[in-house]
């Protein structure tokens, strides 16, 4: 597998952001799943840890585990076929993993990164 390190922000609204995300790319003969994780602001060892499916689709389920002691917001960035980017928060509590199915209102959609904070 590739690894891809992004600086959050950069990519897609060209803001600077302190942060970093590490994404893993898996190449297109193997199953496309698309991983992110955010640091834990206590205790700072954990993560906060993302994964969704690639390609464009009417919706987009991420899992999430998190690891942290408390809640974490994380903003799912989605590009559509037409590159409009929409941004759904998603807030998880301390401990506890699930996932969470974001539904595209007309056209198809794809998330690329997750950011701290909505």
């Amino acid at each position: 597998m590739k690894q891809v390190k992004l600086i959050r922000g950069l990519a897609a609204t060209g803001v600077a952001a302190a942060a970093m995300a590490t994404f893993v790319i898996a190449p297109s003969a193997e199953a496309s799943t698309i991983r992110a994780h955010l640091q834990c602001s206590t205790p700072k060892s954990n993560r906060v840890n993302y994964s969704w499916g690639s390609g464009y689709h009417d919706s987009v389920t991420v899992y999430f585990n998190n690891h942290c002691s408390g809640k974490v917001a994380g903003a799912i960035w989605i590009k559509s076929k037409n590159s409009q980017i929409v941004v759904k928060c998603m807030v998880t509590n301390g401990g506890t993993k699930g996932k969470h199915r974001f539904w595209l209102s007309d056209q198809k959609g794809a998330a690329y990164k997750v950011t701290r904070g909505c």
